[in-house]
């Protein structure tokens, strides 16, 4: 079975969020399943506003936006973390949404443009380096966090 380019781009994409979400909460996981799954579910879960602005379920469209949509920004993942607490009233459950959730925007900084501060219209941009630095800083700050 051949992919097609859309599609090879959206599992590369996919596999990188989940990757990289799961490194930045490892020591809060790696013994727990439920806790393994809801991380890789956050790691990706922005990318579902690709959906609501394609209007479609046609990868080529949802990569064909020109812009990331509105849950790629700081005040989004504030507050999809703030309905994870209010249904969960689990931090730890509440941290790896948030964590993830900025894992998602530092790699997406990195590939590309980001209105972090939606709905203001400005772009931002950072390099792999500071993106890697910053995604192995979230998983310092997750060692910590176990040790609390």
């Amino acid at each position: 079975m051949r992919l097609d380019k859309y599609t090879k781009i959206a599992v590369i994409d996919i596999s990188e969020h989940i990757l990289l979400g799961l490194v930045s909460v490892s020591p809060l996981i790696v013994k727990d399943p439920v806790l393994f799954v809801l991380a890789a579910f956050f790691s990706v879960f922005p990318d579902i506003d690709h959906l609501i602005a394609a209007r479609s379920f046609s990868i080529k469209q949802m990569l064909s936006l020109g812009r990331r949509p509105f849950l790629h920004s700081i005040p989004a993942v504030f507050l999809i973390s703030l309905v994870v607490y209010l249904f969960s009233h689990d931090f730890l459950v509440t941290y790896i949404s948030f964590i993830t959730g900025l894992t998602h925007l530092v790699w997406d900084l990195c590939t590309g443009g980001v209105r972090l501060f939606y709905p203001l219209k400005k772009d931002f941009q950072l390099s792999q380096l500071v993106g890697f630095v910053l995604i192995f800083t979230f998983m310092i700050l997750s060692f910590i966090i176990i040790q609390i």
